[in-house]
């Protein structure tokens, strides 16, 4: 959907169909003894189940036909209550906001003239769980014709099943300095009740619906500059904002706000894997319970009652991680994961009454019943001493030392943790690599996000150079321990990890006999100085290089240090490494110098991996090319 933002708009009133059909789902594919690559590609099956606040209905993402779709049912019907197809736009999210109607969180790309960049805009629509009365959330252009790129849910109101507090809008004139909005779900229509105060671009209300905490990350001069993070809090909506938590953005101290203690609503949630770091192995980020009153950390939040069927659910089926991850407004119901290394998500309905879990289902059921590679834990030390954790994953039956595919992962800092980290578990990337016979290896380099502040602060300004260090130190530790064959090893990554495969091929040219960079950052130089369209461009800097040195660490720079064929994978829709153009120009500068480089175009992609045909497309041409270059 490549439109300007006006004519997009207008047709958000026309992209969703609904279809009350039986949903015909793929069936698996019969395994030979080396499961098809489609297998991989896919999309999973399904996603993020979620009950209804009574627990007497389940929504829950699908695959169909190569696209997502909205599937919800009665809790013990396997017939579809409805099936909610966006049609030219992509369901990125949704969510029960009362026990008859949804909000579904729908995304697009459109383009902006002015600045002649893809962007990626979300719009909010509510519709009843049998499929009707679909409406669009109501927002309001600013001076430029443009509206907010993510509207959300604050709260769902649940003593209001008709209403919800939703950011909507930002302040006139202001961008990221959203106001509050009331919105009826079944009309659309909204009444401001909160507008933009102390700069706070993200509120938190309590159990009650009631706006309670604030945060800002703006400068003295009402600049978004991510330079320090301040916590408002409010005891009721009559009273003043007070400060109650600020720190350094990039600090050790700064905290993230996620809601309220449901056993004392006076207790802030706060969550940051920043402030203690967790282990590489363990997923659940530590929660803290904030005094509002002191300002001062009063020890961990724990929900035992999720826990315990946690627990339960791990002892019953013998797997190694469960996670509650939806539940009913009384906790008599609960949809919990399950997961390991060698077993990709499964879904499972836990009912407290009768003490009894029951499948809903598997992400990648077609995957269930092979025999996938471990993914093992390791830890070597880089040149200046700093310990490295990583993951490695070592093909099944294969003699020898195998090839190896060195993995490094985006970011490298992000407020998500899910994209500044590799985490244990089922990845369907890695698995594909080892199904074909490649040893895998994903280093959490420093700069990664969920080890500790320490960890992540030695990163800070070492693109190229000393994160690049720590990926090249975990290579030869491989090699050196005899896991590896040292004449074929392969480096691939995607956005930051596209750029680390880069710059492998310039700096240890003969470490590799290949690279391949799928939207990575190349031309550093471009890059840097295009920060003041970057979220969060404050705390960006800070983690970025010196300008004096850029052109030291920019592939697209040092592209006569390459001596390795390198594939070049690129969405031409790609909002977050936003130009095409770096890898286009990459390409054609190492033709020009005799460089072997080949290129791939996703045509309509964009940064997220949402495209079957897309995913379909991108491990054909990378299997091909590691097969060329390392393979057997």
């Amino acid at each position: 959907m490549d439109c300007q933002i006006a004519k997009c708009d207008e047709r958000y009133s026309q992209f969703v169909q609904i279809a009350l059909l039986v949903l015909a789902l793929l069936l698996p594919i019969p395994l030979t003894a080396q499961p098809p690559i489609e297998l991989y590609a896919r999309l999973p099956e399904l996603s993020e189940p979620k009950l209804s606040p009574d627990g007497e209905h389940v929504a829950v993402e699908m695959s169909y036909q190569g696209s997502r779709v909205l599937v919800v049912r009665d809790i013990f019907s396997s017939e579809p209550r409805a099936i909610v197809q966006p049609g030219e736009v992509e369901l990125h999210d949704f969510e029960w906001v009362s026990n008859d109607r949804l909000v579904l969180h729908v995304r697009a790309i459109g383009w902006r003239p002015w600045n002649g960049r893809h962007f990626e805009y979300t719009r909010l629509l509510s519709v009843d769980k049998d499929g009707g009365n679909v409406v669009q959330f109501k927002m309001r252009p600013n001076q430029n014709g443009d509206y907010m790129s993510q509207p959300h849910i604050v709260s769902r109101l649940p003593d209001d099943p008709d209403h919800v507090l939703a950011v909507l809008n930002d302040a006139y004139g202001r961008f990221l300095f959203p106001e509050v909005v009331r919105v009826n779900v079944r009309t659309g229509y909204g009444k401001l009740v909160q507008r933009n105060v102390r700069d706070i671009y993200e509120w938190v209300a309590d159990s009650k619906g009631r706006l309670r905490i604030g945060v800002s990350v703006a400068d003295k001069g009402g600049q978004y500059r991510a330079s320090k993070a301040t916590i408002y809090h409010r005891a009721t909506e009559d009273e003043e904002w007070e400060i109650v938590h600020q720190a350094d953005f990039l600090s050790a101290q700064m905290m993230h706000p996620i809601g309220f203690d449901p056993s004392n609503d006076a207790v802030l949630l706060v969550t940051s894997s920043e402030l203690d770091g967790t282990s590489l192995t363990e997923d659940i980020p530590v929660i803290h319970r904030l005094d509002l009153q002191k300002g001062e950390l009063i020890g961990e939040y724990k929900d035992e009652r999720a826990l315990a069927v946690e627990a339960m659910v791990k002892e019953s089926l013998g797997i190694a991680r469960a996670s509650v991850t939806s539940r009913s407004d009384d906790d008599k119901r609960m949809i919990v994961t399950t997961y390991s290394d060698v077993d990709p998500h499964e879904y499972y309905l836990y009912q407290r009454d009768e003490n009894r879990i029951s499948p809903l289902g598997s992400t990648y059921p077609g995957l269930k019943h092979t025999s996938l590679a471990p993914m093992l834990s390791v830890e070597y030390r880089a040149r200046d001493g700093r310990p490295i954790p990583g993951f490695l994953t070592l093909p099944l039956d294969v003699e020898g030392k195998p090839p190896l595919v060195v993995f490094p992962h985006g970011g490298p800092w992000t407020r998500d943790d899910d994209m500044g980290r590799d985490h244990w578990g089922f990845d369907n990337y890695v698995q594909f690599f080892a199904s074909r016979g490649y040893a895998v290896f994903q280093p959490q380099f420093r700069g990664s996000t969920g080890l500790g502040v320490e960890h992540l602060e030695a990163g800070y300004g070492e693109w190229g150079m000393a994160i690049q260090d720590d990926i090249t130190d975990g290579v030869r530790w491989l090699i050196a321990e005899g896991k590896v064959d040292p004449e074929r090893i392969c480096i691939y990554g995607a956005n930051f990890g596209g750029y680390a495969a880069a710059m492998g091929a310039v700096k240890t040219p003969k470490l590799y006999r290949c690279a391949i960079t799928e939207n990575g950052v190349l031309d550093l130089k471009r890059f840097i100085n295009s920060a003041k369209y970057y979220v969060f461009s404050e705390a960006n800097r800070a983690m970025w290089n010196d300008r004096e040195d850029i052109e030291m660490a920019s592939p697209y720079h040092l592209y006569n240090q390459i001596e390795v064929p390198i594939l070049v994978i690129a969405s031409d829709k790609n909002t977050l490494i936003p130009w095409v153009e770096h890898s286009k120009r990459f390409h054609k500068r190492l033709l020009e110098h005799d460089i072997e480089s080949d290129l791939l175009v996703l045509e309509g992609g964009d940064h997220w991996r949402t495209n079957e045909a897309h995913e379909l497309q991108k491990l054909q041409a990378i299997i091909s090319f590691l097969n060329r270059h390392i393979g057997n």
